[in-house]
C-alpha cells in the first residue's frame, strides 16, 4: 500500500502434526508465489518449496521435495537462494562447511519457469584456514552460477604480507559442467569488500572498494 501497512496478512503453517518446519524464503518468480522451509531430522535435512496463491495468501500446492541433504559428521546444510537480474532463473545452493576437517560439500539447483530444473551439480573441495565465508551468490540468465567468497581476511600481521587478503570466485557454467576458481587479490592493498554481478552475455563483473592501509 502507499503507507507501507499490509494489504494482507496470513499466517504460514509451519507444522504439520509433530513435524516442524523452518522457514528459508518466499520468491516471486515467473509471476508464481513460492515459499521455501526445511525440515530438519537426526540425520538429514529437507528443502521444500509451497506454490501460494497471491489473491488468497493460502498455500496452492503441498510441500514439494527439493533436494535431501545428509548431515556430515554432525552438521547439517545452510540454504542459499538467488534470483537472476531479471528473474528468469532462480539459484537453490546447499552448503556444509567442516572448519575441523577442512572440507566444504555443496549442491547447486538452478531452476526456470514453473520451478522447472535446468541443471544441478553436487560438488565438495578442501580449504585452507578458515575457508570460504561472507559468500554471496549470483545466477545469470543463462544459469552460469557464481560465488564471491572471502577466503583470508586481514590481521594484525598483514602488513608483513605481500598479499594483504584474497577473495575467490568460485564459478560454474555450462550447465554447471565446467568449473574455475578465480582469485582476486591486489598484492599490498586491503580488499573492503567486493560484489559480483551478471551481465546479460554470461558475462561477469567485479567491483569494490579498497584502501592502503
Amino acid at each position: 500500500s502507499r503507507n507501507l501497512d499490509p494489504e494482507q496478512e496470513e499466517p504460514i503453517r509451519l507444522f504439520k502434526g509433530l513435524k516442524t518446519s523452518q522457514p528459508e524464503t518466499g520468491v516471486l518468480f515467473y509471476d508464481e508465489l513460492y515459499v521455501f522451509v526445511s525440515r530438519t531430522r537426526l540425520t538429514d535435512i529437507t528443502l521444500y518449496y509451497q506454490k501460494i496463491s497471491k489473491e488468497t495468501l493460502q498455500p496452492v500446492t503441498d510441500l514439494v521435495e527439493v533436494v535431501t541433504v545428509q548431515c556430515v559428521k554432525g552438521a547439517w546444510a545452510d540454504f542459499h537462494f538467488a534470483l537472476s537480474r531479471n528473474e528468469t532463473k532462480l539459484l537453490v545452493a546447499s552448503r556444509i562447511k567442516l572448519s575441523w576437517s577442512k572440507a566444504q560439500f555443496n549442491e547447486l539447483f538452478v531452476f526456470g519457469n514453473g520451478l522447472e530444473l535446468v541443471w544441478k551439480k553436487r560438488d565438495s573441495f578442501e580449504f585452507r584456514g578458515v575457508g570460504p565465508r561472507d559468500n554471496h551468490y549470483i545466477v545469470d540468465e543463462t544459469g552460469n552460477v557464481s560465488v564471491l567468497s572471502l577466503i583470508r581476511n586481514e590481521n594484525i600481521f598483514s602488513f608483513l604480507m605481500a598479499v594483504k587478503n584474497i577473495y575467490t570466485i568460485y564459478r560454474y557454467s555450462h550447465g554447471g559442467r565446467d568449473y574455475q576458481e578465480v582469485p582476486i587479490t591486489l598484492n599490498d592493498r586491503y580488499i573492503r569488500g567486493g560484489r559480483i554481478a551478471a551481465g546479460n552475455d554470461g558475462s561477469l563483473y567485479c567491483a569494490g572498494l579498497y584502501s592502503d592501509l
